[in-house]
């Protein structure tokens, strides 16, 4: 059951950094041109790429407890 928990967080994380990379760039390249909502979007969306990264490393860190099992 442990194992089978790791591995649904495992693909949780792994499904969640994508998406937040995937948003978090759409919001960069689709607003950087934009005046009014230029710096908003552009936090928001470095925001998102940092969160991406988190989910990739806690991702990354489920996986090695799940090859060593």
């Amino acid at each position: 059951m442990k194992k089978i928990t790791r591995a649904l967080s495992f693909i949780f994380y792994l499904l969640l950094g994508v998406i937040n990379l995937i948003i978090g760039m759409y919001l960069i390249n689709a607003y950087i041109k934009s005046e009014v909502f230029n710096m908003t979007f552009s936090i928001v969306g470095t925001s998102l790429l940092i969160g991406a990264v988190a989910c990739f490393y806690i991702a990354n860190s489920i996986g090695g407890r799940l090859s060593h099992e």
